[in-house]
């Protein structure tokens, strides 16, 4: 059988800012005076000093003391074992996590809303489909 690979860009394709210009993030993101020109020049400096054609956000952060850079935790359910129409994933999320201040944005009622509400999280319903076997 003949595998075959997907190739997906994120933001703007599967995560949607909703800020006119990518920039415009930095304010949401931290309110300290000053932090939307330090991280736009950090970003400056990442890229002058970067060895290959891309660089990391611990790279960035590099040149921004005192600021740590955003820390991203991907769940994948097979990868666990555990399932979301269970909730058994959530409630792995939730003690690994160390905190129930966590919020699931997904399209199944029962999988994406009532188990991960049910394990203690936040929880939004987006574009339900009710077919879907999750």
């Amino acid at each position: 059988m003949r595998r075959m690979f997907i190739s997906l860009d994120v933001f703007d394709t599967l995560i949607f800012r909703t800020v006119a210009k990518p920039e415009d993030v930095f304010d949401l993101i931290c309110d300290a005076p000053g932090f939307r020109k330090k991280r736009i020049e950090a970003q400056r400096w990442a890229d002058a000093a970067a060895s290959l054609e891309e660089y990391t956000l611990e790279d960035i952060y590099a040149f921004l003391p005192g600021h740590d850079p955003v820390d991203v935790a991907v769940y994948v359910s097979s990868e666990y074992g555990l399932l979301k129409k269970t909730g058994s994933l959530f409630k792995t999320v939730i003690a690994e996590q160390r905190t129930e201040n966590i919020l699931h944005i997904g399209d199944h009622i029962i999988s994406d809303y009532v188990r991960p509400k049910q394990a203690g999280m936040k929880a939004v319903l987006y574009g339900e489909r009710k077919s879907k076997k999750s």
